[in-house]
């Protein structure tokens, strides 16, 4: 699958590498296609806080957040949108042939803050969305919304997290929801957020809801101080 991965990738950013930027006669350069190949896609057991939504199907990354696909995400997160397409083809080629991932009923992103968007100009996870549907021929929607502010994720420890975006997504007025849904974001941690976003999902209607991203990262625990 790994061959046909990155031949994907070439057709999506042929000028240079999509990773590190350098000049490349393909999407990717020499180190940068190693580091990919050693990645691979990978199918996902769901942290804990997922495996107990009813309707969950599955979760998918294109891999671990590190490499490579940490570099893209990065830039895509800084305002380099032309990172999508390449990391959306990557995502695209981990959900393999399962029907959750392929044959959805809709994509839908996972929202972000009017001040995220606004900085940046978009959603990240929006424009992953974009280029997932396209690739599979399936329509995308813009079906949840931020119902309440939260904290940054990233600026909290992680057992804290489900509580900080608990109840925070619901419905874009007048959507109803149905059929199977592949939901797309950038990065999953601890899946708290993919979790509210999923039960948002179902609570509207949603049939199932499998999750895709980008990549998967490993909470970093703070170090315990030696005890004095």
């Amino acid at each position: 699958m790994r061959p046909r991965l990155l031949e994907i990738v070439d057709i999506f950013y042929p000028a240079s590498c999509a990773a590190c930027g350098a000049r490349a006669p393909g999407g990717l350069c020499p180190a940068c296609r190693v580091a990919l190949a050693e990645a691979g896609g990978s199918v996902e057991r769901p942290p804990g806080l997922l495996s107990k939504v009813s309707g969950w199907e599955g979760l998918r990354a294109a891999g671990p957040y590190s490499g490579a696909i940490r570099d893209m995400v990065l830039g895509l997160k800084s305002g380099k949108s032309m990172y999508a397409a390449p990391l959306a083809a990557l995502m695209v080629a981990a959900a393999g042939n399962d029907p959750a991932f392929t044959v959805p009923t809709v994509v839908v992103p996972v929202p972000s803050t009017r001040r995220k968007v606004a900085r940046r100009g978009y959603n990240p996870a929006s424009l992953l969305g974009r280029g997932v549907a396209d690739l599979l021929g399936r329509p995308l929607l813009e079906a949840l919304v931020m119902t309440r502010k939260t904290a940054d994720q990233d600026a909290i420890p992680g057992h804290l997290r489900a509580a900080n975006v608990a109840g925070a997504f619901g419905m874009t007025r007048g959507m109803e929801m149905g059929g199977e849904v592949l939901l797309v974001d950038d990065v999953l941690t601890t899946g708290a957020t993919a979790e509210a976003c999923c039960e948002a999902l179902i609570e509207a209607g949603a049939w199932s809801v499998a999750v895709l991203v980008a990549a998967r990262a490993e909470l970093k625990l703070a170090p315990k101080r030696a005890s004095s």
